[in-house]
């Protein structure tokens, strides 16, 4: 199916933005976390559990999200959404309580996971395959902004708490922009009640997609480990196994802003596999007795997933109806929250179980399911 209407260069702008704010608070709970521990007086492993209460809460607004589509406008869903992510960051910048953390993480998990459908169901619908990319590589930006916000932070008095409040500052300007844009976005779901929404069943291979972006976890999981399988497998530092990790983030974030460039004149459905081939390319360098290719590896691996998400997220409206596609596209991104929260902890009890070299093998099974139902899914009429 075409896309529904033109968007013009503001709004587009606008979802940039919302995307961007995405990202922000992603990072508080990520490079800031050694200084935010030793204030709440938590473990190091204590971030595990915000994350998987964060992706849990995800997935649930996420399912609920076509009901509240029927019920109200996308700009009330956006702003609503915007505002738990403002209260938790609140929570976590006052509190000291480890009970607040935990607010902290509920409140983000439930508003990023709606901000994130609401936004990927608006661009699915009327964006270009380049601007879908484009916009995905906006969340790295956002993340990658946070990241240097609170490491600045850390040299002031007040520590971690004053980059966490420069994120509400940036979360707040972003708001603004968005109320004054509200109107773009009202009524655009009008023509989808809740009656219909209730009566769309998904058919057998309706699922294939959302078993993707289950897989698709696989990101996370090499996010997470691909640091520690630097120090374990092949005796890399500390920093130097960092970096590993943020050139991984890094591909992810380039490869998007690459992709929405080559689909001018490459198909999705050959860019899609292409990357896939190319993320599974980068897996096998993992098993090479090389240790300079690492993170060449890491970056191929950020490189290669970077067009997967956006791109098959494009599917389902030009395969469905706008009812269907709404529900395909809600299971996508909760299969995906899914993955994110149950791969990694198998990866984990593995890693621990069998050691280092347990992870390439974990990434490419993984990639090699990716590559088998992306084959199928794309294959359909």
């Amino acid at each position: 199916m075409q896309k529904t209407a033109k968007v013009g260069v503001f709004i587009i702008i606008v979802n940039f933005l919302i995307y961007i704010g995405l990202g922000l608070p992603d990072s508080v709970l990520g490079s800031a976390w050694p200084a935010v521990r030793q204030t709440y007086h938590v473990n190091v492993d204590y971030v595990g559990y915000l994350t998987a209460i964060s992706l849990v809460c995800s997935f649930g607004s996420t399912l609920l999200y076509p009901k509240l589509s029927a019920k109200l406008t996308m700009d009330r869903i956006m702003m609503l959404s915007m505002w738990f992510v403002l209260i938790g960051l609140l929570a976590l910048m006052w509190g000291q309580a480890v009970w607040l953390l935990i607010v902290a993480a509920i409140a983000m998990g439930f508003g990023q996971g709606a901000i994130d459908i609401a936004v990927n169901d608006y661009a699915a619908k009327r964006f270009s395959s380049g601007l879908m990319s484009i916009l995905h590589g906006m969340y790295g930006v956002g993340v990658t902004l946070s990241s240097f916000v609170m490491a600045l932070s850390l040299v002031f008095p007040m520590g971690w708490r004053l980059g966490v409040l420069s994120v509400i500052v940036l979360q707040v300007v972003i708001m603004a922009v968005v109320m004054s844009s509200r109107q773009a976005f009202r009524g655009s779901d009008t023509a989808v009640t809740n009656d219909e929404i209730t009566t769309v069943k998904l058919a057998g291979s309706d699922w294939l997609l959302p078993g993707f972006y289950f897989v698709y976890g696989v990101e996370l999981v090499i996010g997470k480990y691909v640091s520690s399988f630097a120090v374990d497998h092949w005796q890399y530092s500390a920093t130097t196994a960092t970096n590993v990790a943020t050139l991984f983030w890094a591909g992810l974030m380039v490869g998007r802003f690459l992709t929405g460039v080559t689909t001018r004149w490459q198909s999705n459905r050959r860019l899609i596999l292409t990357h896939i081939i190319l993320t599974a390319i980068a897996t096998g360098m993992m098993f090479l007795p090389v240790e300079a290719l690492l993170p060449f590896a890491g970056f191929g691996l950020g490189l290669g997933l970077s067009a997967i998400y956006p791109l098959m997220m494009m599917v389902p409206y030009a395969r469905y109806n706008d009812q269907k596609a709404k529900r395909v596209v809600s299971w996508n991104l909760a299969f995906c929250q899914a993955g994110m929260v149950v791969l990694p902890l198998v990866t984990g009890w593995t890693y621990q179980a069998v050691g280092a070299m347990s992870l390439p093998i974990i990434i490419l099974i993984l990639v090699g399911a990716m590559l088998g139902l992306g084959s199928v899914i794309l294959r359909q009429n």
